[in-house]
């Protein structure tokens, strides 16, 4: 099983930034948060808008913008988090992976990615994507959310986990990364 994160586009009659829309989408995916959020001391809080750069979609038709989220005030065990109730339109489970799983260079993957049918000529060629994989190949974050996954724990061990990315594939514009310090995948 892929896994994706909660996410959709920017609604400019809903979203004033878009981390009002990872908000609003975290919350109609998983309605078991904001259940949690209205009964409870439950609070997501949301690391700083563009924290991360912002990657392009694969068919290099819109910003994808990342954020990592704290749950505090609620004191998840895994078991729980497992089972909060999900939007089953969206959503087919929730899984809990600890940071220490993430950081495990066994449960590191390279993929090689073909090109998507859509993509513009600007990004239509083979590339490579860092991934990962949990619970003995059960769970596999690959594409998009490797990406950011990578860029998460870079930016939280930066000694411990090196970002990866395709240099012909993937453009950073943020001012906090310089991109001649970035490790690449040859």
């Amino acid at each position: 099983m892929a896994i994706t994160y909660p996410g959709g586009k920017f609604d400019d009659k809903l979203d004033k930034t878009t981390i009002d829309t990872a908000y609003r989408e975290t919350f109609e995916e998983i309605p078991g948060l904001k259940k949690l959020s209205e009964t409870s001391n439950l609070k997501l809080s949301v690391w700083d808008e563009f924290s991360f750069p912002e990657l392009t979609s694969p068919s290099a038709d819109l910003m994808v913008n990342g954020y990592v989220c704290e749950i505090v005030g609620h004191n998840f065990d895994r078991t729980e988090i497992e089972k909060l109730e999900v939007s089953s339109g969206e959503v087919e489970k929730v899984y809990a992976v600890p940071v220490s799983d993430c950081l495990d260079p066994d449960n590191f993957k390279r993929y090689s990615w073909k090109p998507h049918p859509g993509a513009v000529d600007l990004i239509k060629f083979e590339h490579d994507t860092p991934g990962y994989e949990f619970l003995k190949g059960e769970v596999r974050v690959i594409g998009w959310p490797g990406y950011f996954l990578n860029m998460m724990l870079h930016c939280l061990y930066p000694v411990k986990h090196e970002l990866v990315y395709d240099e012909k594939f993937v453009w950073f514009e943020h001012p906090d990364y310089d991109v001649q310090k970035l490790i690449t995948i040859k």
